[in-house]
């Protein structure tokens, strides 16, 4: 409430950028007062001219295979800085590796040095442990993804519904959080088609809540 007279009176002029929610995070007050753009995450289309753009300036003489681009583009989920930080160590490990599979392409301009390897997908998934699934515990992608599981419960998609509780998981959720909304499925959206979904889900919260991480996915996943 301080910065509202200031803003008010064109004083100020706020700019700011977050990766949060300002519905949750910003004073209603100053949010009213404020403009708010909704960034989209970057395609992976362009993700994909982006890194290719990048590889031909830091390492020209490196090809980098159009596939490994494009498993980067798809894998860091809208986020270049995490694409442009894996395509970095892939490019490394091929030009400071002497144990790699591929042949050096010859050098047009120098034919004694040759080229290093290219930059394949078998480099990329190497530097690249596991997918960047976005997700934070209080901002969209927290309601976003209990509201998936809410509904891949209720049309009895059991497959859709491990998923988005493995992401939540992935994502550092609360897991005594998701117990608690399994016992808000079983008594709101299965009900009485199924007496005995209540018992259990109020089961799995008390072994939950008893055992702690990491055997509560187990017993979540097994439910």
């Amino acid at each position: 409430d301080t910065f509202l007279p200031q803003v008010e009176a064109g004083m100020i002029t706020l700019v700011g950028a977050t990766t949060e929610n300002p519905s949750f995070e910003l004073n209603a007050a100053l949010l009213s007062r404020c403009r708010v753009f909704v960034l989209s995450k970057i395609q992976p289309d362009h993700i994909q001219q982006l890194l290719r753009r990048a590889a031909s300036i830091t390492s020209p003489s490196t090809p980098v295979d159009d596939d490994a681009l494009a498993f980067l583009a798809h894998q860091c989920n809208g986020d270049a800085r995490i694409a442009l930080n894996a395509l970095e160590m892939a490019l490394l490990s091929t030009t400071t590796s002497s144990s790699s599979d591929a042949l050096p392409t010859p050098n047009p301009r120098n034919p004694e040095t040759p080229n290093p390897p290219p930059v394949t997908l078998v480099h990329v998934k190497a530097g690249f442990q596991r997918s960047h699934a976005l997700y934070d515990r209080k901002g969209d992608a927290h309601y976003d993804c209990i509201s998936a599981l809410h509904k891949s419960i209720r049309g009895s998609d059991g497959d859709a519904a491990l998923y988005w509780l493995g992401r939540m998981m992935q994502g550092g959720e609360n897991p005594l959080y998701v117990a608690r909304r399994l016992i808000r499925v079983a008594s709101e959206d299965v009900g009485l088609a199924d007496a005995h979904a209540l018992p259990l889900a109020t089961s799995c919260f008390q072994a939950c809540h008893a055992i702690g991480s990491p055997i509560y996915i187990y017993i979540r996943g097994f439910i």
